[in-house]
């Protein structure tokens, strides 16, 4: 596991000597990632931390459930060191190339006794489907841990070298069959040792979105939750921009790192939404559903986009679990403790 110790000049400073930007982005691409150590706050992870416990904590006294917030875009609750951390923009820049920008934000939860592995994955396929050599980075993730990362709570797993890995199962550039996934995980565990990023809170890894990876089983009585922003290249964009709160948009102006906005409320400010509860009715009566057989008992229409984060919401919460890898997989309820 490559790591890369900030000194408390560059943290201060919040500029990164050259030799160890360069030894980022070498172990970007040899290995798919790097753990950057005491890279952020340790005040503005344990506000930020707090605000989504609170909040979740809110939504079980309302709803019975625990459901924590997404990212707060909004004030008091925005820390430059995350998501304008001049020491992860120096490292995705060099890699990604000039005009990089934002291209989403998010959170990964895995509640305490949530005693699942998630399936072995990469966030993103092979740029181009008919290429047999790898190419560049062209979208990097960097996690944030909120807590310490342990074996114990689930720290991720990761497979170094996978992004290199060019077979694709469909047409989308995901893997789709398990039963064709599983070959593959087989000859790249000859090749490479899956291990887990047991990090300490103030740290956080920078990923290609094409290594493999996958959360693991919390055995711990702490929620664990793992912030991922998403960097890219310029002329690939995936959301039309972050949904932040009005008035805050000169917050994230940066020489390097673009923003885009959109007119949507900050993403913590939003109702929850209604399409998530009709996907837990739907799977609350059935053995086990794919994602093509939950869509088409979903009123129409309703876009891919919109049912896909209506999943990601759902799992993330803990609500529903998955069976299975790519499109294959099959979904289930869960039965949350109360």
């Amino acid at each position: 596991m490559a790591t890369i110790s900030i000194s408390p000049e560059e943290r201060t400073s919040g500029i990164m000597i050259p030799a160890h930007v360069e030894k980022a982005v070498k172990a970007i691409e040899e290995d798919g990632y790097v753990v950057l150590e005491d890279a952020v706050s340790l005040e503005s992870l344990d506000t930020l931390y707090q605000k989504m416990i609170d909040d979740g904590e809110r939504a079980r006294k309302e709803t019975g459930r625990f459901r924590p917030s997404g990212i707060p875009l909004a004030h008091p609750w925005l820390f430059r060191d995350i998501p304008l951390n001049d020491m992860v923009i120096a490292v995705t820049h060099a890699v990604l190339g000039d005009g990089v920008y934002n291209d989403s934000w998010g959170v990964n939860w895995r509640l305490a006794g949530e005693l699942e592995k998630q399936p072995v994955h990469p966030d993103h396929g092979p740029l181009f489907l008919s290429m047999t050599a790898p190419t560049p980075a062209f979208r990097l993730v960097i996690n944030i841990p909120l807590v310490d990362f342990t074996e114990e709570n689930g720290a991720t797993e990761v497979w170094p070298g996978t992004h290199r890995e060019t077979r694709v199962l469909d047409s989308s550039g995901r893997y789709g069959d398990a039963s064709l996934y599983e070959p593959m995980q087989a000859e790249w565990r000859k090749k490479c040792s899956p291990h887990q990023v047991c990090i300490r809170r103030g740290s956080l890894f920078i990923r290609d979105m094409r290594t493999w990876h996958a959360g693991m089983p919390n055995r711990s009585n702490q929620h664990r939750a793992m912030l991922s922003l998403q960097h890219a290249y310029r002329k690939i964009r995936t959301v039309e921009g972050l949904a932040v709160e009005n008035g805050s948009e000169d917050f994230f102006e940066h020489l390097v790192l673009t923003t885009i906005f959109t007119h949507s409320p900050a993403q913590h400010l939003r109702p929850p939404p209604e399409l998530p509860k009709k996907i837990v009715e739907i799977l609350s009566t059935e053995q086990g559903l794919t994602l093509s057989e939950i869509r088409s008992r979903l009123p129409a229409p309703l876009s891919d986009g919109k049912i896909r984060d209506a999943m990601i919401e759902l799992s993330r919460t803990g609500e529903i679990r998955r069976e299975g890898a790519g499109l294959g997989a099959r979904w289930f309820r869960k039965v949350l403790p109360r």
